[in-house]
């Protein structure tokens, strides 16, 4: 498993982006409920483990390079973003 000391609560947000991801074509939406969640969807983005890109009012979490290989350390195949 990757060595970026993810808190649990991070690596939970980053495995529901991981499961989401096959319904948004790798680019799964970003719907969070509570602020300790945005806290974690930070700590995700200062891993570069995804990026954050917004089109209209809805955002979505794009999968970097280390993202799509962490993904795939813990069973999911996300494909390269648009």
């Amino acid at each position: 498993m990757s060595s970026l000391n993810l808190t649990a609560a991070s690596l939970q947000l980053f495995t529901t982006f991981c499961r989401e991801a096959e319904d948004w074509n790798g680019q799964p939406l970003i719907e969070l409920e509570t602020k300790a969640q945005q806290g974690n969807l930070t700590d995700l983005v200062s891993k570069d483990l995804i990026d954050v890109v917004e089109e209209g009012k809805c955002s979505f979490a794009v999968f970097t390079a280390a993202g799509r290989q962490m993904a795939l350390e813990i069973g999911y195949e996300i494909e390269e973003g648009f």
